[in-house]
Order: structure tokens, then C-alpha cells, then sequence
């Protein structure tokens, strides 16, 4: 399920801090972190990009 707008409103604000975070860790030079940090926004990402597609191809 795509989420509604309010939902999606949130979860961009998340990933804004986990970015914020990510960058902060690499500056600080917390390289094991920020990969791990980096893992888990690609996953959110993905995880995004798949219910998108499974709502668009049921024409929601």
C-alpha cells in the first residue's frame, strides 16, 4: 500500500534526519555507522519503491 500523504509527510521528515545523521557520522569519520546507516535508508528505499510499484500495478 502506498502510503497516504500524511504517512508520506513523516517518513520523508525520517529519512531528512537519517540523511542529517549519515552525514554527520561520515564527517566524524564513522565509517562502520554511516554504512550501516546507509543500508538501512536504501532499504526504506527499496522496500518505497516496491509497494509503489505493486499499487501501480493493481491501477491505484
Amino acid at each position: 500500500m502506498i502510503l497516504k500523504e500524511s504517512n508520506s509527510a513523516a517518513w520523508l521528515v525520517e529519512v531528512k534526519k537519517r540523511v542529517t545523521r549519515l552525514d554527520q557520522m561520515t564527517a566524524q569519520g564513522g565509517s562502520d555507522a554511516a554504512w550501516k546507516e546507509a543500508g538501512e535508508l536504501i532499504a526504506a528505499a527499496q522496500i518505497l519503491r516496491d509497494e509503489i510499484a505493486v499499487e501501480a500495478s493493481k491501477g491505484g
